[in-house]
């Protein structure tokens, strides 16, 4: 019974030195440094009023919903950091661009809600085409996939409906602040 306990025990302390040992890795992987307003994680830095965020795609594609029609999409996000809380910012979106099938829409407005260390944004943004009166509106949702040398790199899911035609459209984008 004692050979469990001491087994138990060496688990425990392997365990908890391995997680001390990853606590710089783990830190240095939120996103944009980006911690919380209360200062919990003292090793990043915080987002303040008025920072802009760029997100620029790198590879993209887009399916039509209840078809068969998919191809390549490519889109730039920029926003403007308009509120920051213990929780989370909220976001302006204050400009872009997306392209979907070899159309080209323009960002021209919209709000969006970004996490407390920066994983996941949430939102939806007005795009509108050259020529054109008509504006549509767009959902989307991005998380982040991957830190590497220090720049994020985001899953951008927007959700686009063009008339009877429905785009769901996927991002693969890094952000720069």
């Amino acid at each position: 019974m004692l050979s469990k306990l001491v087994l138990l025990g060496l688990v425990l302390a392997v365990t908890v030195g391995l997680g001390v040992a990853s606590w710089p890795t783990i830190t240095a992987q939120t996103s944009l440094g980006i911690t919380s307003v209360g200062g919990a994680n003292s090793g990043g830095k915080t987002l303040t009023s008025g920072v802009s965020l760029t997100l620029t795609s790198l590879a993209g594609g887009y399916r039509v919903v209840g078809g068969e029609v998919n191809g390549s999409a490519s889109g730039t996000l920029t926003l403007e950091v308009t509120g920051v809380f213990h929780n989370g910012y909220t976001l302006s979106i204050t400009g872009g661009s997306l392209v979907v099938g070899g159309q080209t829409y323009s960002v021209t407005s919209g709000e969006a809600q970004l996490g407390v260390h920066g994983r996941y944004l949430s939102g939806q943004c007005t795009l509108t085409t050259a020529g054109s009166q008509a504006e549509y509106t767009v959902l989307l949702a991005a998380k982040r996939v991957a830190g590497i040398n220090g720049t994020p790199y985001y899953t951008v899911h927007l959700d686009l409906v063009v008339g009877q035609t429905e785009y769901l459209v996927t991002l693969l984008a890094q952000a720069q602040q």
